[in-house]
């Protein structure tokens, strides 16, 4: 039996977020987010080994291991508020737009198609806070954008909480980023986290704008095809 090409998946874009090339900015606007005050983020800075200066320095050159450790150390404080990391990355992240971006997401603006636009952000990892690495990949009818975390977990951390946290935040940060560039004219199909479900206080699909499915065997947002060639509007 023959294979119907138009089935056979194709890889449209790819890249890692996980660059070395980090600063301090990342760490602090995350921990801004979570709703730590000052003191707060100087404790999880000094637990993460980065010295006090780097508060007030957001060029504070960071390496990845201890972004991560830092990381692990906010996720303590989201663990004590009875929420899953995922619930807290897409009610934080939602709020994040391409603005937040600056000079990236004015390239990505005006890049002429979202595909194009995303092959900015795949080229400067650096300008992003993320950790994951994205795989695009299309059939006939739809495309479908896949999120695996490839950094590796710091010692002592809860690792599993620190995967769910970041992969769902490059999830929901490349959602929000394509329903700006194209003023939501494209919405998802569908979405799926593979993580535990927060429960039924949540509803991940009123915050997503598609039914988001927990407990799936990957992270990925479906589309349909046209999303490729979509032009944003400040093209």
């Amino acid at each position: 039996m023959a294979h119907d090409p138009a089935r056979r998946p194709r890889i449209l874009a790819s890249g890692s977020l996980a660059t070395r090339r980090r600063t301090v900015a990342g760490i602090l606007g995350q921990c801004g987010l979570a709703g730590l005050d000052e003191a707060e983020i100087r404790g999880v800075l000094r637990l993460a080994g980065l010295p006090a200066r780097a508060a007030t320095d957001p060029d504070f050159p960071v390496s990845l291991e201890r972004e991560l450790t830092a990381l692990s150390v906010m996720l303590r404080r989201v663990a004590e508020s009875q929420r899953t990391s995922a619930e807290f990355a897409i009610t934080v992240f939602s709020a994040v737009g391409i603005n937040h971006y600056g000079i990236l997401g004015l390239a990505m603006q005006h890049a002429p198609t979202v595909l194009k636009a995303l092959e900015v952000m795949l080229s400067y990892p650096e300008l992003c806070w993320g950790h994951s690495r994205i795989v695009v990949t299309g059939l006939a009818d739809e495309v479908t954008f896949t999120f695996e975390m490839d950094a590796p977990a710091p010692d002592g951390g809860d690792a599993e909480a620190l995967r769910e946290y970041c992969v769902t935040t490059d999830l929901v940060s490349v959602e929000h980023l394509i329903g700006d560039l194209i003023d939501r004219a494209i919405p998802p199909i569908a979405i799926t986290l593979p993580f535990a479900d927060p429960g039924a206080h949540f509803r991940a699909g009123d915050w997503l704008g598609c039914p988001v499915t927990f407990g799936a065997p990957a992270a990925e947002i479906r589309y349909p095809r046209e999303i490729v060639e979509a032009v944003p509007v400040h093209a």
